[in-house]
């Protein structure tokens, strides 16, 4: 009877480290959203994309072209709210599985804001980050949008134009 009590003492202290632990991020990555966007705002950074010599509307993207891009990085984009919470389980368990980091569960909305705001380091601090840009992005434009400046600012600005028009 002793020991169990002491199991659950112990248990709930962990929670409690762990939940203490996790407002501190979830603080931290906030307060790094908000520098973030204070630079320069989500307006601003989506004109810039908007400006490019060869953006390219969605509607005149090859069908084909944009259900591949969606397929290939985020098959659930028009599903969730920025944030696939199925996918970023999938990815926690194998990096646990590898021991080490090996796969990520970011949506297109998360790689959008990672690209046009955050540096590429793996820290949690800035996948929290990450997360607050990608909730903002998902409160102010459309998926359309979102996915026509993802396509701009990943493939097109790399040279990954795939199929001609």
């Amino acid at each position: 009877m002793r020991g169990r009590r002491i199991v659950k003492w112990i248990f709930a202290f962990a929670c409690t480290v762990i939940a203490g632990c996790g407002f501190a991020l979830a603080g931290e990555g906030y307060g790094l959203y908000k520098n973030a966007v204070q630079e320069e705002s989500l307006e601003e950074t989506v004109a810039e994309i908007r400006r490019q010599d060869n953006f390219t509307s969605l509607e005149e993207m090859p069908e084909t072209y944009v259900q591949a891009v969606v397929s290939v990085e985020d098959h659930r984009f028009y599903d969730h709210f920025g944030l696939d919470l199925i996918a970023i389980g999938r990815a926690v368990v194998n990096d646990i599985k590898a021991g080490r980091y090996v796969e990520g569960g970011s949506t297109i909305t998360q790689q959008l804001s990672r690209n046009i705001f955050l540096s590429h380091t793996v820290r949690w601090e800035r996948k929290v980050e990450e997360i607050f840009i990608a909730m903002q992005l998902e409160k102010k434009y459309s998926k359309e949008q979102i996915l026509e400046y993802y396509i701009n600012n990943i493939y097109y600005s790399n040279g990954y134009y795939g199929i001609e028009a």
